[in-house]
């Protein structure tokens, strides 16, 4: 018998178990919530580590009650294919310059849209909303509030590729592709296209730069004119 995933007295692990809810969003490969998940991980601990977990010690991590120790956290990053930092503390388990790169496509695309004559804004610390729905920066342009998140994409062989937070799916996704120089190429990645041509990897999107038909901003303002 399946137990469902309810509100438990005593929840202290709720970013935990929001995380782990982010990484199941939108995963075809993970049964929903009332349909089987818990019997899903149960198994896969079973079948992939040799490791009995009673889904009812699932639905404590679920609910937020109780958090896996390190080896079993681990194990259940390696299942929805997540970082396990990320999974464990809401970081990405990012290098120093990897983590400066991207602030710095944030500061682009922030510069641009000043330069539009928008009002760009960092997420605060505390900001539970931006970390939810991965929102790196808030942009108001013409009265009007937008909520962004800005990837920079990654060089590989033969594409490069962006890796999109699927809880990003509300927000007005930019990908950031860097020239030679100081130039960068800015895309709008609509959610559409991503669903459709990328490729689901744990709490992520990941798609090519060339995986999608993606429309060039070269006028921030205009961007946010189309809404």
């Amino acid at each position: 018998m399946n137990l469902p995933v309810k509100p438990v007295r005593g929840v202290i692990h709720k970013d935990f178990a929001r995380r782990l809810d982010q990484a199941c969003d939108g995963n075809v490969n993970i049964p929903q919530i009332y349909h089987g998940r818990l019997k899903w991980f149960s198994e896969q601990y079973q079948e992939r580590f040799g490791r009995a977990v009673p889904q009812e010690t699932i639905r404590r991590w679920f609910a937020g009650v109780a958090k896996p120790r390190q080896d079993d956290l681990i194990k259940m990053a390696s299942i929805l294919k997540v970082d396990p930092a990320w999974l464990s503390v809401g970081v990405p388990n990012k290098s120093k310059e990897t983590v400066m790169a991207s602030s710095g496509a944030v500061n682009i695309v922030a510069g641009f849209i000043q330069m539009s004559g928008g009002r760009p804004a960092l997420p605060q610390e505390g900001d539970d909303a931006a970390e939810e729905h991965r929102i790196d920066l808030y942009a108001i342009v013409d009265g009007v509030k937008h909520n962004l998140t800005v990837v920079l994409a990654i060089p590989g062989e033969p594409d490069a590729r962006f890796i999109v937070p699927a809880a990003a799916r509300r927000n007005v996704i930019l990908g950031v592709v860097r020239g030679v120089g100081t130039g960068v190429t800015i895309y709008d990645l609509d959610w559409e296209t991503l669903e459709k041509s990328g490729t689901r990897v744990g709490a992520n999107i990941e798609i090519s730069v060339e995986g999608g038909n993606w429309r060039k901003v070269s006028l921030i303002a205009d961007r946010f004119k189309r809404g």
